[in-house]
C-alpha cells in the first residue's frame, strides 16, 4: 500500500566576500523551503470527492493545491576568535540582504541578554547556548543568533561570570583559538506556492515550487513570520550551536533547513475542529491531474483540425465502400513483368505520338490506361483518350474467362 512518507526539501546556497569598516567577512547565505504539514495532510487525507472516495493506487495521479509555504533565509558570518577580544568587543552580523555588515551589540550585552532571559552565570564556557535576539535593523522581522564553539580542553572550569570579568582571556594562552563565535541572521516568510502530491518509488511525496534566486530578493506577495526562537525546543541548546559550528561551510544551509522544518509543522486539524459552525470555512481548491493522452476542442484551431480530419475520414470510408461494392480484383497481373509482357502484346497507340526513347513530361505518366479485349479475343493495354479506340471493337474483360 502506498503511504505518505516524505515532503521534499528545497534549498539554495551562495557565498559572498564583504569588506566593511569592521573587517573582511565571508557571508554564507542559504534559502530553504519545505511543504507544510497543512498542505501535506490536505492533499493526502481529504477524500477525492464529497462522497468519500479513496485514492486509486493503480493510476498515476497528481493532486495540486495553492497554499502558503515557509521560506527561510539565513546569512552566517565566518567565526570570530575571542582570544584577542574583550567583553566590550562589538558583535557583527549580516543584514537582511546578506550584502552588508552591521553591529548587534557588544559581547557583554549579548551575554547579559542571555542572563536576563533565564541563563545562569555559572554556565560553563563550553556549554553556552545559542543567544537569539531581534535584529536591530529598523523594520526588519528577522532575528540573529550567536553560536559559541569551544575548541580546547579544560574550558569547563571557566563560566560566563569569568567571561564578564575578563578572567577567560587572562587565563588562556594567546596562541590558542579556544573559543569561537558565529553570528547568523535568519528571516522566515509565508510565500504562496503550488504544492503537488505524486508517487515516487512507491510513496506519496509532496513537492513545492523551486526557490527563486537569492539575488532577486523575496517576491512581493510574501508575509513575514514573527517568532521567538528561544521558545522553540531545540534551537536554544548548546548541542544545536555546536552542530552549526562544526565547519565553516554549510552552517547557513543547516540553519535554514532546520527552521523551515520547524515552521512547516503547523497543526491544522485541531483548529478546524474547534472552528465555529456558524462561520464559513476557508475554501481550498484542489486540482486532480491524471497523466495520459487526451484531446480538447475548446480552441478554434482544434475545431478546424477536427473538421478536416472528419471530412477526410468520411471521404476515405465512402471510397472504400464504393470499391468493395463495385470493384473487382485479379491475380492475373501480380508483377511488373506481367504488365510489361501485356504492353508488348498490345497494339501501338497513336495517342503517345513520338514518345518512345524518353519521357520528360509528367503528364505522360498521368495518362489513364485500361485493359480491354480486342476483336481477336486478345487482351491489350490501351489508353483511355486514344481516339483510335472508337474504330476498334474493344470491350471489357469478363470475369472468370481465360484469354
Amino acid at each position: 500500500m502506498v503511504q505518505l512518507t516524505s515532503r521534499a526539501l528545497h534549498y539554495i546556497t551562495t557565498e559572498n566576500e564583504i569588506s566593511s569598516r569592521y573587517g573582511d567577512f565571508l557571508v554564507s547565505s542559504a534559502s530553504a523551503t519545505i511543504p507544510t504539514q497543512l498542505s501535506a495532510q490536505v492533499l493526502y487525507q481529504i477524500p477525492l470527492d464529497m462522497s468519500g472516495g479513496a485514492w486509486d493506487y493503480g493510476h498515476d495521479y497528481t493532486r495540486s493545491v495553492k497554499l502558503p509555504r515557509v521560506t527561510v533565509t539565513a546569512h552566517c558570518l565566518t567565526a570570530d576568535n575571542t582570544r584577542h577580544t574583550t567583553v566590550d568587543t562589538l558583535v557583527t552580523y549580516a543584514l537582511d540582504g546578506g550584502t552588508s555588515i552591521g553591529i548587534v551589540s557588544d559581547l557583554k550585552a549579548l551575554l547579559q541578554h542571555l542572563l536576563d532571559h533565564g541563563g545562569s552565570q555559572d554556565t560553563p564556557v563550553n556549554a553556552i547556548p545559542p543567544i537569539w535576539i531581534a535584529s536591530p535593523e529598523p523594520g526588519s522581522s528577522s532575528f540573529t543568533g550567536s553560536f559559541f564553539q569551544s575548541n580546547c580542553e579544560g574550558l569547563e572550569q571557566f563560566t560566563i561570570s569569568d567571561l564578564l570579568l575578563n578572567k577567560f582571556n587572562e587565563s588562556v594562552l594567546l596562541s590558542s583559538s579556544c573559543l569561537s563565535r558565529k553570528t547568523c541572521t535568519v528571516a522566515a516568510f509565508w510565500e504562496p506556492s503550488q504544492h503537488e502530491l505524486a508517487t515516487d518509488s512507491g510513496s506519496w511525496v509532496v513537492h513545492t515550487g523551486s526557490l527563486s534566486s537569492m539575488g532577486n530578493g523575496l517576491p512581493e506577495n510574501t508575509r513575514p513570520i514573527y517568532a521567538d526562537p528561544n521558545s522553540i525546543t531545540g534551537l536554544s541548546t548548546p548541542t544545536f550551536g555546536a552542530m552549526l559550528s562544526k565547519t565553516l561551510r554549510g552552517d547557513s544551509t543547516r540553519l535554514a533547513a532546520a527552521l523551515a522544518t520547524v515552521f512547516a509543522e503547523v497543526p491544522w486539524k485541531e483548529q478546524i475542529k474547534s472552528a465555529s459552525r456558524e462561520k464559513q470555512y476557508t475554501v481550498i481548491k484542489i486540482a486532480l491531474t491524471r497523466f495520459g493522452y487526451g484531446y480538447e476542442t475548446s480552441s478554434v484551431s482544434a475545431r478546424l483540425s477536427l473538421t478536416v480530419i472528419m471530412a477526410y475520414c468520411i471521404f476515405a470510408v465512402g471510397y472504400i465502400t464504393y470499391m468493395l461494392s463495385s470493384g473487382h480484383t485479379s491475380t492475373a497481373w501480380s508483377s511488373a513483368t506481367e504488365i510489361i509482357v501485356l504492353a508488348m502484346q498490345s497494339k501501338r497507340s497513336e495517342h503517345l505520338r513520338h514518345v518512345s526513347a524518353g519521357v520528360n513530361c509528367l503528364a505522360t505518366y498521368q495518362e489513364p490506361v485500361g485493359i480491354r479485349v480486342s476483336g481477336r479475343d486478345h487482351l491489350e493495354l490501351v489508353f483511355e483518350h486514344d481516339q483510335s479506340n472508337q474504330s476498334r471493337s474493344l470491350r471489357r474483360a469478363r470475369l472468370n474467362k481465360a484469354y
